[in-house]
């Protein structure tokens, strides 16, 4: 049995327009198939639009424009792109290029831990335990340090044994129960 290959040819520079759909080739196991240069130009739509909010947010290449590079990756968030949700979370967590909104920043944390973002995940659950941007709740903080450690965070087992030190037994295991519960249901109902 061959091993599935999937050539496609993508353009990702912002000096040169992306390859049109019909341009690409896509071929697994030798048969070339149709929807795979529409999904490789889907996504090298999104990867330049990412890069172009991330110039406008920083100035680079471009001047400053912190609203277009919001309004670039709301559109990418609309989308269900958890990356753009989670840029748009640390836009408004800052305070840096805007006033701080800790609750517009909470509900972009929610949407993409919610699509298992581990980054978001770890933010959100820190926004739980001090109560930024959404009331207290260590048990929620709790869930969400246990699923990012469930994707492989790093610290996220250290910051949940913090946190433990200030939870009831009882805390605990209703945290370890709502994530067990997340996972089965695919983050469904978090």
């Amino acid at each position: 049995m061959k091993p599935a290959l999937l050539t496609i040819l993508v353009c990702l520079t912002t000096a040169a327009p992306a390859i049109h759909a019909a341009e690409q080739i896509a071929v697994i196991d030798g048969e070339p198939r149709s929807d795979a240069p529409r999904e490789a130009s889907d996504r090298a739509d999104l990867k330049v639009r990412l890069k172009t909010a991330a110039m406008y947010l920083n100035g680079v290449g471009v001047d400053r424009d912190v609203a277009r590079a919001i309004e670039i990756y709301e559109s990418a968030a609309a989308e269900e792109v958890a990356f753009a949700q989670y840029r748009l979370a640390r836009i408004y967590l800052d305070g840096e290029l805007l006033p701080p909104q800790p609750t517009t920043a909470f509900d972009w944390l929610l949407r993409a831990a919610r699509l298992g973002f581990v980054d978001a995940q770890l933010e959100l659950s820190r926004l739980y335990a001090e109560g930024r941007g959404t009331e207290r709740n260590d048990v929620e903080a709790h869930k969400w340090l246990n699923l990012a450690a469930s994707l492989g965070a790093p610290d996220a087992e250290a910051r949940q044994a913090e946190l433990e030190t200030r939870m009831s037994f009882g805390d605990r295991i209703h945290a370890r129960y709502l994530a067990n519960k997340c996972k089965l249901n695919r983050y469904d109902d978090c």
